[in-house]
């Protein structure tokens, strides 16, 4: 069972748990900043409870809904960016692992960005970027968001390439489908 989340002074996205006797079929209620119902992340709670625990789906609750105040406080309209094209997400993705969770974003060669940890990165990050990419695979899922999924890199996904089971006789350091905003902590994996 998912638990009610008490108001904090900040007053950012919060959710609690379904109250009794509603039948609305939905395990949590989010709701955003103003203390408006987010029907979007509402949808997102439910459908995630179907194939997680609710232990998970609290934990990822936990680790989007400050990216989702974030992008309320930023600017005028910044709250619907999460239904932006792939770029546009990215970006805002990418700002907010800089400016939030204090990690550095570098490119990689092959195209995608890599997440780079540092002394000052909050600990929730692999976290936040697998919450995320659940969210837009689920949103897809439901017809709520209709672009590429912003957090998988596509183009490393793509057929044909050499298999990476070592048989081929030669090195292949290329991705496989690998998450755009990938850990490069030195004995961590991304993903």
């Amino acid at each position: 069972m998912i638990h009610e989340v008490p108001r904090m002074a900040d007053e950012g996205y919060r959710f609690v748990a379904r109250p009794a006797g509603a039948h609305h079929g939905h395990p949590v209620l989010v709701f955003d900043s103003a203390g408006r119902l987010h029907l979007t992340l509402t949808i997102f709670a439910k459908e995630a409870t179907k194939r997680l625990s609710a232990n998970s789906v609290a934990v990822y609750l936990y680790a989007i809904l400050p990216f989702f105040s974030f992008l309320a406080s930023t600017q005028p309209g910044a709250e619907q960016a999460w239904n932006g094209d792939s770029g546009v997400v990215r970006r805002w993705v990418g700002e907010y692992l800089e400016e939030q969770l204090g990690c550095i974003l570098r490119r990689h060669r092959l195209g995608f960005e890599l997440v780079q940890v540092t002394g000052r990165t909050r600990n929730n990050v692999g976290a936040f970027l697998a919450a995320l990419k659940r969210f837009y695979l689920v949103m897809r899922e439901v017809g709520c968001y209709t672009g590429e999924n912003s957090l998988v890199d596509v183009t490393s996904c793509m057929s044909g390439e050499p298999s990476d089971d070592g048989c081929d006789g030669d090195r292949d350091d290329r991705p496989k489908c690998q998450i755009s905003a990938a850990s490069s902590q030195p004995g961590r994996t991304g993903g």
